[in-house]
């Protein structure tokens, strides 16, 4: 039984009776990554209903939860590891990145459980060392939040709902639907951790981040992306 932190980059739009399954976390450097490489990039800017420039998906925190997971027997007794395959989740429905792919998602889940998985950062990229998100599947993984997500389909059904239980239960113990548990463990708003109001910055023509310039326009906060020292105090006042 392993008990720690994770983080997970989140607007503000979160609906009251939103359960946290079906979705993907991160430690401190993959959250941090993540943030860098495109929720912050110029490249990802989006504009909301006003028109008005935001970030990426309107990503204004970063949340952290408190996670206990126990993986299965078969899983450890196979791979000899304490994780298990990474999935990509996509608006709830485990994808790999690839729809077409929900049938493999379900083979894993079938042999080993809802299996917490893991993924390390790709290297090269930054320099938020040892970064690496994790897979929480829940309660129908296979089938989107909504009929209106991007990669088509309907939305989760009332039978899958019950057919597919997920892997998130109140005291883990690696059995096949009772794998993990999670619970909210307070937030950072974005501006904070910036240290600026970032609306503010984009109104008056700034940007956070530029790949060619590798700074900001505005603000230098997120300068020096393969920077070890600047990654490292970013993780810090992350954490602090």
């Amino acid at each position: 039984l392993m008990t720690f932190y994770q983080y997970r980059a989140q607007s503000g739009v979160i609906p009251k009776d939103r359960l946290w399954e079906n979705m993907n976390l991160a430690n401190l450097g993959g959250v941090m990554f993540y943030l860098h490489n495109e929720v912050v990039d110029k490249d990802g800017e989006m504009m909301d209903e006003s028109g008005h420039k935001t970030t990426k998906f309107q990503v204004d925190r970063i949340l952290r939860f408190k996670v206990t997971m126990r993986n299965s027997d078969a899983l450890w007794k196979k791979f000899r590891s304490q994780f298990g395959q990474f999935i990509q989740f996509d608006y709830g429905q485990a994808t790999f990145g690839m729809p077409d792919h929900v049938k493999k998602c379900n083979a894993i889940w079938s042999e080993f459980g809802y299996e917490v998985g893991c993924q390390a950062n790709p290297s090269g990229v930054s320099a938020y060392d040892e970064g690496y998100w994790t897979s929480w599947p829940g309660r129908c993984p296979s089938m989107p939040f909504t009929s209106k997500a991007p990669q088509g389909g309907p939305a989760k059904t009332a039978e899958c709902l019950k057919e597919q239980p997920g892997g998130s239960c109140g005291s883990p113990d690696g059995t096949f639907n009772c794998i993990w548990h999670v619970e909210e463990a307070g937030f950072i708003m974005l501006d904070d951790l910036v240290g600026t109001d970032i609306a503010k910055l984009y109104l008056s023509g700034g940007w956070q981040y530029e790949k060619s310039s590798d700074t900001g326009e505005g603000t230098s906060f997120w300068s020096g992306k393969k920077d070890k020292a600047r990654c490292k105090a970013r993780e810090e006042k992350l954490l602090n």
